[in-house]
């Protein structure tokens, strides 16, 4: 029977890459030093785009305290590997009022910085390590307010031998291609192959990119009642 699941493992990631590379018999070092450089790949891909498999499908929660606008990972309970912020409300019983989410230069510029009543904006502070981020909001709350928020979470790097990418199928011939581009040079390919290798790898990850969007809804055609 026929399925769906197909997906492949960090080796064989970097061997298929290495492979392009006329490089089939890698040493254990050799694998070490890819993987170091294919976590490097998920890291900038994982900025690089608003990724729908990477967005949480339940809500957390903050819980405030009076007069204190930012929440961290520490003190808390922030989640650790936000990536940027999808949907953040105050939630009081079955009412939701949404905050507005900010960038850094509007959040800087809002006069609700220095208004009170509920929190209205909300702004993530990166920094250069997740679990050091932390969530503003203003005005200042009250105490006891119920925050809960989405988000668009870090994609898994590879930590074991055996793992799958945290990535859907159509992104395994992206990730091959990129890490085989990135190591051309190290691996002695010609100027010419490295211009190919380059050009492939570019072209797979734009398609996989575009083939993350979100399916459009076309509602059936509807005869008017009136004649």
């Amino acid at each position: 029977m026929s399925n769906t699941d197909f997906t492949v493992t960090r080796d064989q990631i970097v061997r298929t890459a290495l492979r392009r590379l006329s490089h089939s018999d890698p040493s254990t070092t050799d694998i070490s030093q890819a993987v170091t450089v294919l976590n490097s790949i998920i890291r900038s891909i994982d900025f690089a785009g608003r990724w729908l498999w990477a967005i949480t499908p339940t809500e957390s929660t903050i819980t405030t305290v009076g007069g204190q606008t930012a929440y961290d990972v520490e003190t808390d309970d922030l989640q650790p590997d936000i990536i940027r912020l999808e949907t953040v409300s105050i939630l009081r019983g079955v009412n939701r009022t949404a905050l507005q989410i900010l960038d850094k230069t509007s959040f800087l510029k809002s006069p609700l910085r220095e208004s009170s009543g509920d929190p209205a904006i909300v702004h993530l502070q990166r920094e250069s390590r997740l679990v050091n981020q932390t969530m503003i909001l203003y005005p200042a709350p009250t105490a006891g307010i119920s925050i809960v928020y989405t988000y668009q979470r870090a994609l898994h790097e590879f930590d074991a031998a055996n793992e799958n990418p945290d990535f859907p199928a159509e992104w395994i011939i992206p990730l091959e291609d990129q890490l085989a581009s990135r190591l051309s040079v190290e691996y002695g390919a010609s100027p010419d192959a490295q211009i190919l290798l380059a050009q492939t790898a570019d072209k797979s990850l734009k398609e996989a990119k575009a083939a993350n969007g979100e399916p459009q809804v076309s509602l059936p055609y509807m005869r008017s009642l009136y004649f």
